[in-house]
This record gives C-alpha cells, structure tokens and sequence, in this order.
C-alpha cells in the first residue's frame, strides 16, 4: 500500500518537461525500487493528489477531474523493462513488452465495462481513458553491460495510457487488518465481505461474448486483502483486474498474475495451462481466512522461492478453533484445499455455502 510503497505526496519531486510541470517519485518493488513519472494534470484534465493503492504492475492514483470538479481514479503502469543484453541486441523487444503492457491496461477497461454492463456495481466504473507524455521512458537505460543507451521514439513516449476511474470510498481490507495488529475480524462481518467480492467473480465468471464474435473466458487469480475496498457501511469494492487469466474461444491468450500466499497452488509461476474458476474459490478462501485468524498467508512463505517453486501455503486450519462457528471452519476448508477437484467447483456453489450463514 502507499504508506509503504511510495512516498507521501509531500515528498515528490516535480520538474519541467516541454513547457508541462511533471511528479517524480520511487515505488518500492519486490526486488528494490523503480521511478515513476507522471504529469501533474494528466491529459490537461485530471490533476494528480496522491496514492491510492499499489499492486502488480499498477499504481492507483487520485485525482480531480478538473473538468467535472469530481475526484477520481487514475492507474498507470509503474514501470517497463528496459533492460538490454547490450547496444547490440534490437531493440524491438523493448518495444513488443511496452505494447503488451500497455495493452493489458486497455484490457482491464474492457473487463470493468463488461462487469458494468451486467449490472455489477461494486467494481470502480471506468470513466475514461487517457494518454499523455511518460519522459521517463527516454531513458537514459543501462545495458547488463552498464552501457548507456536512449528510447526515442516519441510516438510511444507521447502515448503513455491511463485508465480513469470512479473514485470509490472506503479502507483498504489489507490496512484494516494490519491496523488490527492480528487480531481477526469478526466472523459475521467476515462473511458479509466475502460474500460480496464473490458476487463480483461469479460476475466474472460468467463468458463474455465480445462484440467482435469471441468469446472471453476469465479467472480473477488475485483475490487477497490489498484487492478489497471496505466502507463504513461495509460495503466492499473489488479493484485491479489486472491479473486476470483470459481465454478466448477457449485458447489461453493471457496468463495474467497473481500474489504469493493468497494464490491456489496450480498458479505457478511457470504454468503454460488454463487455470480454472476453483483457483478464484482459494484465493477467497485464503482471504476468509486472514479475516478470521488475523494470520497474513504471505508471511507463512519462505523468504526465497526458486522458479518451479508454487507460491502457495498449506494454512493451518486449527487457528480456526474458537475463532468462528464449525460451519464456517468448513467453509475455509473446503476453499483452501490443495487439489482443486475438493474446493468448491464454482462461485455459484460458494455462495450457496455461505447463505445460511449470512
């Protein structure tokens, strides 16, 4: 989250750039920390305040759409891999894994407007999308060799994208739980949270007949804390849909991402095959679970993984004892199971499970 990702706004560096004044700022990642570069008024209409959340290769900003008056949601991409063997290798690899990520943004905005399309309301609406000047992909880069080397393409550098969004309220679950310093949220408020961010994934599940013929199949794959919005009146908004697994005409096009700890074990970080919908069943699983015990299964993992390691923890369902109705144990259980023939088959069946305990 922003308290520990990035700087306070107070923080920030700015400076000028084509006549234009620009935010620079780090954004601590796994393996370090990376720059961030943004204009202080995206697009000349959405000025930029703060941080909202930070996950995956994302970063969610707010801002005032100075337009409308309205606050609003900005998500960028944090960074691009600009690494070179050296000045000798083409540099069109560069170039292929900027469109890709780019164009996994323009994806989320069409999976948000299909989930609107249908009627689900806890998801951000995605009011625009916008393009501005990203001066910090002109470089300079550094080969694995330490050579110095300059992008200078401007049509790309001048097409940095932004999904705008509603500006939804609330608390980030992963910041009520840390605030709680362990100790577990109540049972019945667990439940009610749950059951609301698995609406949002039968939503999910469900294909999408595109306008174009296909047909999108998706799995959510990043169910955690960090991902919910709770509000006073618990009422819960799922973001980042970044990470969505998508199949299309049942050919699996884009793998998508997920987070150590909360993940099904079938996640890996090698699997090449579709996952299927049981993996989104553990992963609210995993998230029941963390509201219930006050246990965060990401700091169950050992500290280094090797690549064919799978990124998920076997959780100790006797932390469950005296902190919720056997019912409830039973619930976690069957979510969390390791093979995913024993969890609950689809989110439809989940939710059935969890009825009479609302």
């Amino acid at each position: 989250m922003p308290s520990k990702a990035v700087p306070p706004p107070a923080q920030w560096e700015t400076f000028e750039f084509r006549g234009r004044s620009y935010y620079w700022f780090p954004v601590k990642i796994r393996d370090g920390e990376v720059s961030f570069t943004i204009a202080r008024h995206v697009a000349d209409r959405y000025q930029v305040q703060g941080v909202l959340a930070r996950g995956g290769d994302g970063l969610i900003l707010e801002a005032l759409d100075l337009r409308t008056g309205c606050q609003v949601l900005l998500k960028g991409l944090v960074w691009h891999k600009a690494v070179r063997e050296n000045l000798d290798e083409p540099i069109e690899e560069f170039i292929e894994q900027l469109r890709r990520s780019r164009h996994h943004l323009q994806t989320e905005r069409r999976i948000l407007v299909q989930l609107h399309r249908r009627g689900s309301s806890d998801v951000p609406h995605p009011n625009d999308y916008v393009f501005d000047c990203n001066p910090m992909l002109e470089g300079p880069h550094y080969t694995y060799e330490d050579q110095e080397w300059t992008f200078d393409d401007w049509t790309l550098i001048d097409a940095e994208p932004y999904l705008v969004m509603q500006r939804v309220t609330g608390t980030s679950l992963q910041d009520l739980l840390e605030q709680r310093d362990g100790s577990p949220l109540g049972e019945r408020l667990a439940l009610r949270i749950l059951d609301q961010a698995a609406a949002v994934l039968k939503q999910l599940h469900e294909p999408f007949r595109m306008s174009n013929g296909l047909t999108w199949e998706m799995v959510y794959q990043d169910m955690k804390p960090g991902n919910l919005l709770v509000d006073r009146q618990g009422r819960v908004t799922v973001l980042d849909f970044g990470g969505c697994q998508i199949v299309i005409d049942g050919t699996l096009v884009l793998r998508g991402s997920h987070s150590p700890g909360y993940c099904a074990p079938e996640t890996g970080p090698a699997h090449h095959y579709a996952i299927t919908p049981t993996a989104d069943c553990y992963g609210l699983g995993s998230t029941l679970y963390h509201m219930l015990t006050g246990v965060n299964p990401r700091r169950l993992l050992p500290k280094n993984f090797r690549d064919e390691e799978v990124r998920a923890v076997r959780l100790d369902l006797k932390e469950l004892e005296g902190r919720c109705s056997k019912a409830t144990a039973e619930i976690v259980a069957r979510c969390v199971a390791w093979e995913p023939e024993a969890r609950f088959q689809t989110i439809r069946e989940l939710r059935a499970g969890l009825a009479p305990l609302l």
